[in-house]
């Protein structure tokens, strides 16, 4: 009892320091890591409290219900984090003035084949930094056009930031 008690104390005391430097840096890949890691620690609470009551207390369904408790929990966790799995891989960094920058271009540029610039995601890649941009076009539009179209966008950025890289993946609203 006392090693389980032990655990679950420093398993819940490591998963809030890492709740805590998650929430400093805000991204989401280390959100999904300390949100784990609480379900973890708290898991070892529960645990922890159906056996000393199953032990204590002779209430020994007590470890069933704490069981079914931490599955309940695990899978509650686990659906928000293959939720938001995505998203992690675009755990973006916000630069207002750039992604202004990038939609000035764009609007000025383009202003006749863009109806609108949704919005610019930027990522951090190693050394260069990745930019996914999210743009309206008429829904009249051939895709051929929007194929070029987007390869112009993408070498006016370039051109203007040579270490910003396109991410590989335009995505494309058309609209009727």
């Amino acid at each position: 009892m006392i090693v389980l008690a032990g655990a679950s104390a420093l398993s819940l005391h490591r998963a809030f320091q890492m709740r805590k430097i998650a929430n400093k840096f805000n991204l989401l890949s280390l959100k999904t890591d300390a949100r784990n890691s609480i379900k973890d620690g708290s898991a070892s609470v529960i645990g922890f409290f159906s056996i000393l009551v199953a032990t204590q207390f002779g209430f020994v369904q007590i470890d069933a219900i704490g069981g079914m408790i931490i599955a309940g929990y695990i899978f509650s966790v686990s659906y928000i984090s293959l939720k938001r799995s995505s998203l992690i891989l675009v755990d973006s960094w916000q630069n207002p003035e750039l992604t202004d920058m990038i939609k000035k271009i764009i609007s000025e540029r383009f202003s006749n084949e863009v109806l609108n610039v949704k919005n610019v995601l930027l990522r951090s890649a190693g050394m260069v930094d990745q930019a996914e941009i999210h743009i309206e076009f008429s829904g009249d539009t051939p895709l051929s056009d929007i194929e070029i179209l987007s390869l112009r966008i993408e070498m006016a950025i370039r051109s203007k930031f040579p270490l910003l890289k396109k991410y590989p993946l335009f995505l494309i609203h058309l609209l009727k």
